[in-house]
C-alpha cells in the first residue's frame, strides 16, 4: 500500500513544501552508487562467511573421525586379541602395541589443536623435544610411521604438512642428542627382573649356607669316627 500510494504523497509533499524534485532525484542517486557498494560489500561478507562455516563443518567431520578413531584404539589397549586386529608386529610384546597406540593419540591431538590454531610451532617443538623424543617409545614410532605419514602429505591440509616437517625435524635432533633417557621397557618387567635376580641371589645363599653346614657336620662326625676307633694315625 504504501509502494502505490508514494506517488500521490510525494505530490501532495512537493505542493506543500514546495521540494526540488530533480535535485533530490540527484541526491537520491547518489545514495543509490552508496547502496550498491555496501550490498557489494554485504555480499562479500554472506560469502566469507559461507567458506568459513564450510571450513569449520570439515573439521567437525575431521575431528568426530578421529575421535571414533581413537575409541578404536582405546578399546584395543586393554585387550590382548583386540590389538592382533591390528595387525603390526603380531609377536611384539602387549606393552609395545599400547605404547605406539598411546603415541599415536598423542600425536593425533597435537595435530587436531596445531591444525585449529589452539598450538603454535614453538609450543609443538617444546613438546616433541621435552616431553616425547627423550623416551624410546615415541622414537620407535617415528622411525616405523613417520615415512609413511610424510609420503601422504600430498592429501594433507597446509598446518598438517607443517606438523609432519616438524615432527621429522624434532625427531631427527633427537637422534643426533645420543640415546634415548626413557627406555621403554615398562617398569613392571624391570621389577620382574628384579624378583627373579633377588631370588636367585637367595637361592644361592640358602645353598652356600647348606653345603658349609653339611661340611661342618661331616667334618664333626669323621673326628668322632676316629676317636671311636682310636687310630692316632689319622688324628
Amino acid at each position: 500500500m504504501l509502494v502505490l500510494i508514494s506517488p500521490a504523497a510525494l505530490s501532495i509533499l512537493s505542493d506543500a513544501f514546495k521540494l526540488n524534485w530533480r535535485s533530490l532525484a540527484d541526491i537520491g542517486q547518489t545514495y543509490g552508487a552508496i547502496s550498491a557498494v555496501v550490498s557489494a560489500v554485504a555480499l562479500a561478507g554472506v560469502a566469507v562467511s559461507l567458506i568459513l562455516q564450510g571450513r569449520a563443518l570439515l573439521i567437525a567431520r575431521e575431528q568426530t573421525a578421529r575421535t571414533f578413531h581413537n575409541e578404536l584404539l582405546k578399546l584395543s589397549m586393554d585387550d590382548e586379541v583386540l590389538i592382533r586386529c591390528w595387525g603390526t608386529h603380531p609377536d611384539s610384546p602387549l606393552y609395545f602395541h599400547k605404547q605406539h597406540i598411546y603415541i599415536n593419540i598423542i600425536f593425533s591431538h597435537w595435530e587436531a589443536l596445531f591444525e585449529i590454531g589452539m598450538l603454535d610451532e614453538m609450543g609443538l617443538r617444546h613438546g616433541l623435544a621435552r616431553e616425547l623424543f627423550p623416551a624410546e617409545a615415541p622414537r620407535t614410532f617415528w622411525e616405523e610411521h613417520g615415512s609413511d605419514r610424510i609420503r601422504s602429505r600430498r592429501k594433507m591440509s597446509k598446518r598438517r604438512k607443517r606438523v609432519v616437517e616438524i615432527v621429522d625435524e624434532e625427531y631427527r635432533k633427537a637422534i643426533a642428542s645420543g640415546p634415548p633417557l626413557v627406555a621403554a621397557l615398562p617398569n613392571q618387567e624391570s621389577a620382574k627382573q628384579n624378583r627373579i635376580s633377588s631370588r636367585q641371589v637367595a637361592n644361592a645363599t640358602i645353598l652356600g649356607v647348606v653345603l658349609v653346614a653339611g661340611a661342618v657336620g661331616g667334618l664333626k662326625i669323621l673326628r668322632k669316627l676316629l676317636s671311636l676307633f682310636g687310630s692316632s694315625h689319622f688324628r
